[in-house]
C-alpha cells in the first residue's frame, strides 16, 4: 500500500484531473469501430410497389449472332421490373451487393427448388450496369436494382427472349442457370442485399405473368403480378 501512497503523493491535483479526463477518449479511441456499428451505422431496407418507378415501359435494343454467326438488330419496347434500396442509418453503406439467393416454382400446390438454380449477383440499374457493388449514402433516394424484364414481340426477337420474364443476372454460373422464368407459373425469387459494414437485408417476392404483352401499363400490370411476401 505504501507505494501507492507514495505515487499519488508525487501527482498533482491538475495531473490526476487529466489522467481522469484522458481515460473516456482512451476508451473512445480503442472501440471508436464498434461505437460506429452501433450508433452511426447505415440502415438498407427494401421498397416496391408494382408501378412506377419500380415498373416502367423503356425502349430496348437487342444485338445479337446466330449459330451461323450472323449479326443481327432487333429495336423494341420491354417493362423494366425493380425494387429500391434506401439507407435510413447515419452513415453511408459500402460495397453493397445484391444477391439472387432463392429461386421456387409452385408446383402440385407446393413451393419447390427451381431445378440447376445457383446463387447469382442481380444488377444495380445506375451508372455501369456491370458492376457488383454500389454504395449508397444516407437519403430518401433509392437506389435501384433490377429484377428482370419482359419484351414485346416483334419480328426477330430472339425465341429465348420471347414471352419469358428475363432476370437480370450480372453474370452466368458455371454450367446451366435458370435464366429466365416461365409464363403461367408462379415464382419465389428472394433476394438479399449485403454490405461491408451493415445487417444483411431481405426480401421475398412471388411473380406470376400470364405471357401476355400489354402496351400501357395499367393494362400490363392486369397480366403480371409481383408482390412483396
Amino acid at each position: 500500500m505504501i507505494p501507492y501512497l507514495f505515487i499519488l503523493d508525487k501527482i498533482t491535483i491538475s495531473e490526476l484531473l487529466t489522467f481522469i479526463a484522458i481515460i473516456p477518449l482512451a476508451a473512445i479511441a480503442i472501440f471508436q469501430e464498434q461505437l460506429k456499428r452501433k450508433f452511426f451505422a447505415p440502415k438498407l431496407e427494401i421498397d416496391f410497389e408494382l408501378g412506377a418507378p419500380f415498373c416502367s415501359k423503356t425502349p430496348f435494343y437487342f444485338s445479337f449472332q446466330d449459330q451461323m454467326l450472323e449479326k443481327h438488330e432487333v429495336s423494341t419496347e420491354a417493362f423494366a421490373f425493380r425494387f429500391g434500396v434506401r439507407n435510413t442509418g447515419k452513415s453511408h453503406a459500402k460495397l453493397c451487393e445484391v444477391i439472387l439467393t432463392e429461386l421456387l416454382e409452385y408446383k402440385d400446390e407446393e413451393w419447390i427448388n427451381v431445378e440447376y438454380f445457383q446463387q447469382v449477383h442481380l444488377k444495380w440499374d445506375k451508372g455501369d450496369p456491370e458492376k457488383q457493388y454500389a454504395n449508397i449514402n444516407p437519403s430518401p433516394i433509392r437506389t435501384l436494382c433490377l429484377i428482370g424484364h419482359v419484351y414485346k414481340p416483334v419480328k426477330g426477337l430472339p425465341v429465348y427472349k420471347s414471352n419469358k420474364f428475363d432476370l437480370s443476372l450480372l453474370y452466368r454460373r458455371g454450367g446451366y442457370q435458370p435464366e429466365h422464368l416461365d409464363p403461367n407459373k408462379k415464382y419465389n425469387v428472394k433476394v438479399t442485399i449485403v454490405a461491408e459494414n451493415a445487417p444483411a437485408v431481405y426480401q421475398n417476392f412471388e411473380i406470376y405473368w400470364s405471357g401476355a404483352w400489354q402496351d400501357e401499363p395499367d393494362d400490363m400490370f392486369k397480366e403480371i403480378t409481383i408482390r412483396k411476401l
